[in-house]
């Protein structure tokens, strides 16, 4: 059956089975599909209790599991945890209260690190990497954002082994971290 996607879709191995999911909001649900041979199919679906605007995969408890980070309309972010989203599913709510960078993970990374953070008050974000000299290498987000959490992955492959600063600025607010690349 034809589902209307409100979302980009995000692909991932969220079950720990081998083979990506393929995970997008429409209206309030967040649905779950996988491929069967020739065809997809509805592996899940999640009641979002909110119209969800964006979707991020990431294993935010580290457990060896992706989870479904989802924004809502209304500005609130939940994330839905567990060992498959369809069996182990714990929902948290919450709207971030300031802006902040988390660590990157992993770190000291080979070629591409999670950059992981959380905007307190809708504005203009701007997230860059910056080299050993203090020249800028990468802008990796650059751009208006709502209140909410947001994940990044930053291929750095094009770059040599060093220590390099992240840094998120978002009107007045300025946080830096530091990322060890190793080839």
């Amino acid at each position: 059956d034809g589902v209307r996607a409100h979302t980009d879709v995000v692909s991932g191995d969220v079950d720990g089975d081998g083979r990506d999911e393929f995970l997008f909001g429409s209206g309030t649900k967040l649905i779950c599909v996988e491929q069967e041979e020739d065809t997809l199919r509805r592996a899940w679906t999640l009641d979002v209790e909110g119209r969800s605007s964006d979707i991020a995969l990431a294993d935010a408890d580290r457990d060896g599991f992706l989870d479904a980070v989802v924004t809502t309309t209304d500005g609130y972010v939940k994330a839905y945890m567990g060992e498959t989203a369809a069996t182990a599913v714990q929902a948290v709510e919450s709207t971030p209260q300031k802006t902040h960078l988390q660590p990157p993970y992993p770190n000291p990374f080979n070629s591409r690190v999670h950059i992981d953070f959380s905007v307190g008050q809708a504005g203009k974000v701007r997230l860059e990497v910056f080299g050993q000299t203090g020249q800028r290498v990468k802008t990796l987000v650059e751009a208006w954002r709502k209140v909410g959490a947001y994940q990044v992955l930053w291929d750095a492959n094009e770059l040599a082994s060093g220590v390099y600063l992240v840094r998120l600025q978002t009107g007045d607010v300025v946080q830096e971290r530091k990322v060890s690349l190793i080839k």
